[in-house]
């Protein structure tokens, strides 16, 4: 009998409106996010708290979308909605989703490790 491993996938597809992305998820990715995030989560914080001009927040806004979805992808976003305001609420939205769709990976695998389906 043999032993059959299905092999997950490591991207993400996003639709953003009309735009396709691939959101890595491989380990390297992970750990990438999850070190520049603390930063940048500091300094969304600061953003606030000074209440920011919009060219401050467009700047963190296309850091943070280029580091999720590519280089790049901030500027074809922000064509499609020429809003900051809005895709800092999208921003909010797509990291939840990333999250929660990494963590369904997870407990699918476990899932079926532990109890066969």
């Amino acid at each position: 009998m043999a032993v059959i491993i299905e092999v997950a996938k490591t991207t993400i597809p996003v639709k953003f409106g009309e735009l396709d992305f691939t959101y890595q998820a491989d380990d390297a990715s992970r750990w990438k996010l999850q070190e520049k995030f603390k930063a940048l989560d500091a300094r969304e914080k600061k953003l606030k708290e000074d209440q920011a001009e919009e060219q401050e927040w467009l700047a963190y806004l296309q850091e943070s979308y280029d580091l999720l979805l590519g280089d790049g992808a901030f500027e074809q976003i922000y064509m499609q909605t020429p809003s900051w305001v809005i895709l800092a609420g999208h921003l909010q939205v797509l990291v939840n989703n990333l999250l929660e769709e990494m963590v369904d990976r997870s407990l699918q695998g476990k899932k079926k490790k532990y109890l066969g389906g």
